[in-house]
């Protein structure tokens, strides 16, 4: 499915006969579809921890600093949108607080999961997409 697709679907949801032919073209339909599409596929994506989206990042060795407190702080991953945890070797999430764009736990970490800001749509399952359109 492409953008064009997921466009002309959500206009289909409404009480609506007019479809978009080109992502660019001028009409009030693309203009709006534009004007809403990103802050619409973001707000999907970090509205539920989305399986087919999400990613696991080990943590590095070097990648994290004992805090003034003793705690450990871990960078937040680039380009996440939604950060699920920190989880240690057996996968057990870690209690942990965002704070100034980084995680601080008092636990060692093993791996971080988020969901990253994705904009290829032909990546997205059917029922992601499905999210989306609706």
């Amino acid at each position: 499915m492409t953008v064009l697709d997921i466009w002309n679907a959500a206009l289909a949801m409404l009480p609506h006969d007019r479809r978009i032919s080109d992502v660019n073209e001028e009409s009030t339909e693309a203009l709006r579809c534009r004007d809403a599409w990103d802050s619409a596929r973001k707000a999907v994506i970090t509205a539920a921890e989305w399986g087919c989206l999400t990613r696991s990042q080990a943590v590095c060795g070097g990648c994290f600093a004992h805090s003034p407190m003793g705690m450990y702080e871990y960078p937040r991953p680039a380009g996440a949108l939604r950060v699920i945890g920190l989880f240690d070797y057996k996968g057990r999430k870690l209690q942990a607080q965002a704070i100034d764009g980084k995680l601080i736990s008092r636990y060692h970490a093993s791996f971080i999961k988020y969901i990253p800001d994705n904009e290829d749509v032909e990546s997205w399952s059917s029922w992601f997409t499905d999210a989306v359109v609706a």
